[in-house]
C-alpha cells in the first residue's frame, strides 16, 4: 500500500514526517504542494486554524528577524528553518524580497489579524496581500491543502487517518494501531521557543477576523471532515475558540 502524508504547515508535520519516514517504505510527503496521486492512501494532521495562523506568523517572524550571524551552523536542533536561514546568509532576504518587506509591516499576529478590517486602507490592503500570499504557511492552511473541502469529498475513501496537533501522542498511538506498526511517539514536537507569550496574543477582533478570513477555506475543509466523520462536533466547534496560550 502506498501511503502519502499531507503535511499541512504548522501542525507538527515535521515530527510526523520523521516518524513515518523511518517506518514506511512506500511513502511520500506532500508539503508546499498538492499534486496528489490517484491511488494513494492519505494521512493528514490538522490543527485549530486560529492557533495555526499564530504559529505560521511567528514562524516567518522568527526567520525574518533572526540575525544569522549568531548561528554558526543550521540544523533543526538550533533553528526552525535551517535551509532558509542558511540560504539567507548571502542574500538580503529570507523568503523573498516581496514577502519579507510585506511581512515587516506587521509587528505581531494580532496586528496582522486586526488589520484585515482596518480603516487605514493601505495597511488593510497589505494585510490582505500577506494573508493571500502563497509563500510560506499563512495562506497555505488546511483549506489550501484540502481544496477547501473538495479533497475530502472526492477522496474520503482514500483517507486513512486524520490526526490532530492538540492530541499528538494519542493520535500517533491510534495511527500505530491503524498501520499495525510501532510508531515512536517520544520524538519531541518542534517548537518555536524563540517567541514569547505576548506574540501569541489575539484580541477578540483579531480572532473574529481570522475565523471570517478562513471561513471558506480552512473551516470549509473542517466541515467536510466533520461530514465524513473524521472529526466529531466537539473537535469542530473547539476550533472556533482561542485561549491565548
Amino acid at each position: 500500500m502506498s501511503i502519502s502524508f499531507i503535511h499541512i504547515g504548522k501542525t507538527g508535520g515535521t515530527t510526523i514526517d520523521c516518524i513515518l519516514r523511518n517506518k514506511l517504505t512506500n511513502y511520500k510527503q506532500f508539503h508546499h504542494n498538492k499534486n496528489y496521486s490517484e491511488n494513494e492512501k492519505y494521512i493528514l494532521w490538522i490543527r485549530n486554524p486560529i492557533s495555526r495562523f499564530v504559529s505560521a506568523f511567528n514562524h516567518s517572524y522568527y526567520g525574518i528577524n533572526t540575525q544569522v550571524q549568531t548561528i554558526k551552523s543550521f540544523d533543526l536542533d538550533n533553528c526552525l528553518i535551517p535551509g532558509r536561514m542558511q540560504g539567507s546568509i548571502n542574500k538580503s532576504y529570507v523568503f523573498s524580497p516581496y514577502y519579507d518587506a510585506l511581512f515587516k509591516s506587521f509587528k505581531n499576529a494580532n496586528h496582522l489579524a486586526e488589520s484585515l478590517t482596518s480603516e487605514d486602507t493601505e495597511i488593510k490592503q497589505k494585510a490582505i496581500d500577506l494573508m493571500s500570499c502563497d509563500l510560506e504557511h499563512i495562506n497555505k492552511g488546511i483549506g489550501w491543502y484540502l481544496h477547501n473541502g473538495k479533497f475530502i469529498e472526492n477522496k474520503h475513501n482514500n483517507i486513512l487517518f486524520v490526526g490532530r496537533t492538540e492530541n499528538m501522542k494519542e493520535c500517533i498511538n491510534q495511527l500505530s494501531i491503524k498501520l499495525g506498526i510501532n510508531l515512536d511517539n517520544s520524538i519531541k514536537l518542534r517548537e518555536n521557543i524563540y517567541i514569547n507569550k505576548s506574540m501569541k496574543y489575539l484580541s477578540p477582533l483579531a480572532i473574529k477576523n481570522i475565523i471570517e478570513w478562513y471561513k471558506d477555506t480552512d473551516y470549509a475543509a473542517l466541515q467536510q471532515l466533520l461530514n465524513y466523520e473524521f472529526i466529531n462536533e466537539e473537535i469542530f466547534y473547539s476550533y472556533f475558540i482561542y485561549n491565548n496560550e
